[in-house]
């Protein structure tokens, strides 16, 4: 009876040493699920920031060149422009504005302002963000800042 006690405490070491590599596998497998988890909400952060910096820009370019945006015809009501932003010479992502301007010449004077921002490449994003605003441009004071009437945000992974 003595010979066989070795050898069943060395399969129960083995069982034992078994069981915890596929425990700490598993938890290392949902670790990872966490990590990507939360690179997918900075992704989506960096998208809105970028979508909230071209609205800003088209804020400012408006509030500083009455003429802008630049038509090219009259029959022309949707102006897109977009551009890239770098981080240290390297592209990180981009952002394309549009500005309607159906009702530019109503009584209300609306521009309504869209900007994608996109984290990565443009063709094959890794976050993209769309904010829709209207911006209200009837002020007889020109030093006054142009207000936001609407906002509307979405983020797409």
């Amino acid at each position: 009876m003595r010979g066989r006690r070795p050898g069943f405490i060395m399969i129960a070491a083995l069982l034992i040493t078994v069981i915890l590599v596929v425990a700490g596998m598993a938890y290392l497998g949902s670790r990872v699920a966490q990590y990507r988890g939360a690179a997918k909400g900075l992704e989506a952060a960096q998208a809105r920031a970028l979508a909230r910096a071209g609205i800003e820009d088209a804020r400012v370019k408006l509030e500083k060149d009455y003429r802008f945006p630049p038509q090219s015809s009259y029959d022309q009501t949707i102006f897109t422009y977009s551009e890239d932003v770098k981080d240290g010479g390297i592209v990180i992502g981009s952002y394309t504005v549009s500005i309607d301007e159906t009702h530019r010449n109503s009584p209300f004077f609306v521009l309504r302002i869209s900007s994608v921002g996109v984290v990565g490449d443009r063709t094959s994003p890794s976050a993209q963000a769309t904010i829709r605003a209207d911006m209200d441009m009837s002020t007889a004071d020109p030093s006054r800042v142009f207000r936001f009437l609407r906002w509307e945000e979405s983020t797409n992974l």
